[in-house]
């Protein structure tokens, strides 16, 4: 990771966190801004993650001045440094609200980040720059099929059941793992950071599930 300390012009606004993943050692939070429903990924004034022990939690609603990190590098272009953070309250029926305000996906897997998705043998998903890279790293999604969980080595993941066969998306949320996710579900996917593993010839930004909101 990048860690930033340029500062541009702070913002304040109400942000109603979305999102709470394992980032290795750390925690990955995210954000809907209130007003402009911008989606917004915060990190601490210097530019690292927020611990694991994080006192922001899914449905909470923060107060918060922050400024947009420079040299954001695509399609991770919601890095934000929160320089003060003050708790107003827990919000309501967070399923509803973001279906009326926030754009959403609607059904296929393939769908999703403006059709760029590329998928390895076994169902991975995931983009390169070579192939395209769509213009922001997390969204949300209502699919058209049931979700089914499966578990290996104490890791959880999510497949979807394709006309290309059985896609997955590894789940890195907080929140316990349901055995299914129902059709229709509104779920937030996102694009782990870049990544390129011994041997290969690209990097790699891949796809995962961030959590989902049941009404």
């Amino acid at each position: 990771m990048n860690y930033l300390t340029t500062m541009t012009t702070k913002i304040t606004k109400q942000v109603l966190i979305v999102s709470k993943t394992h980032m290795q050692d750390f925690a990955c939070v995210g954000g809907l801004v209130m007003g402009t429903f911008e989606n917004v990924r915060l990190l601490k004034d210097n530019g690292y993650p927020e611990p694991r022990a994080t006192l922001y939690d899914v449905g909470d609603i923060w107060k918060i001045e922050f400024s947009h990190c420079p040299d954001l590098e695509p399609p991770h272009i919601e890095d934000v440094l929160v320089h003060q953070a003050k708790f107003v309250r827990q919000g309501r029926d967070i399923a509803a609200g973001l279906l009326k305000v926030a754009p959403i996906w609607q059904g296929k897997l393939e769908l999703l980040f403006e059709e760029k998705l590329q998928f390895t043998k076994r169902g991975s998903g995931y983009v390169t720059a070579e192939t395209g890279v769509p213009s922001r790293s997390v969204g949300f999604w209502q699919a058209d099929k049931e979700l089914s969980r499966v578990a290996k080595e104490q890791k959880f993941s999510y497949e979807y059941p394709s006309s290309a066969g059985v896609l997955r998306l590894p789940y890195v949320g907080f929140a316990e793992p349901l055995d299914k996710l129902p059709t229709g579900t509104l779920l937030r996917v996102s694009l782990a950071r870049w990544w390129k593993h011994d041997g290969a010839n690209e990097a790699r930004c891949y796809l995962q599930l961030s959590g989902w909101y049941m009404e």
